[in-house]
């Protein structure tokens, strides 16, 4: 939840990627990033396209209104 940029799918992909080493986990792990911020909507493109293991993203409506100071 509440991904920013590319940097916080980056740090997750290197986080999965140790724990699956680690337990022989031999499927990959997805992730599914939930867009809460104005920030993580304007980075967009960036996030989707920062690892393989993107599987999916989803807007967060409530979180997303209030980081826009909406009502």
């Amino acid at each position: 939840p509440k991904v920013e940029g590319a940097w916080d799918i980056h740090y997750l992909d290197q986080l999965l990627a140790q724990l699956e080493a680690k337990h022989a986990v031999t499927k990959p792990i997805l992730i599914h990033a939930i867009l809460e911020t104005a920030e993580g909507v304007k980075n967009v493109d960036d996030i989707a396209q920062a690892s393989p293991r993107m599987h999916g993203m989803s807007l967060g409506p409530a979180d997303l209104a209030a980081s826009r100071a909406m009502k």
